[in-house]
């Protein structure tokens, strides 16, 4: 068995060790852009409340930021996503000379943000538009998450107190790869 093999294997089990311990289950990658940056994501499922949640945890906004929906979210992303393609495929899409966007729609979500991924100890419900943007001249579809101030009690004097806005945009393939993921 090669070392390089052995070290990999050895890293993946650390990492998914680590967030075992921080209460996130690490369930596979998917490519999100932001800005005009193409970035990993990991996807995680996490409890709130006795209640199960799955999204995605990237770095954004100099900060590592977990952005999480509930079942019920997930149907409408779904939902949402299945209405972009329809508009895609049928070009649909309509592009102004300036920023174009259209909501499919609104939904409920949490983030939870910190400094360091393994450590993420803010967090703030908020709410996400679910539609597309044009960037250039492509179109992506856009989850823009609002907002948001901290509502951990216990970190209130420290950085980081305020969510900023964040959207985050797919292509195509890169929303369908998401929701598969999700939906495994």
């Amino acid at each position: 068995m090669p070392l390089s093999f052995t070290k990999k294997r050895l890293s993946s089990f650390v990492l998914a060790f680590l967030f075992f311990l921080s209460g996130t289950q690490a369930q596979g990658k998917a490519r999100v852009t932001i800005g005009e940056k193409v970035r990993n994501a990991q996807i995680v499922a996490t409890e709130r409340g006795g209640q199960e949640f799955a999204g995605v945890l990237v770095y954004a906004n100099n900060a590592w930021t977990k952005v999480c929906f509930n079942k019920d979210d997930l149907q409408v992303i779904d939902k949402a996503a299945k209405n972009y393609f329809a508009d895609f495929d049928t070009m649909k899409l309509k592009k102004g000379k300036k920023t174009t966007i259209k909501k499919y729609g609104t939904l409920s979500c949490f983030v939870e943000w910190g400094s360091d991924k393994n450590f993420i100890d803010r967090f703030a419900d908020t709410r996400a538009d679910l539609g597309y943007v044009f960037v250039r001249t492509a179109p992506y579809f856009a989850v823009t998450i609002a907002a948001a101030q901290n509502q951990n009690d216990g970190q209130k004097s420290s950085a980081y107190q305020k969510f900023d806005e964040l959207c985050l945009l797919f292509t195509k393939s890169q929303i369908a790869d998401l929701l598969e993921k999700l939906f495994e």
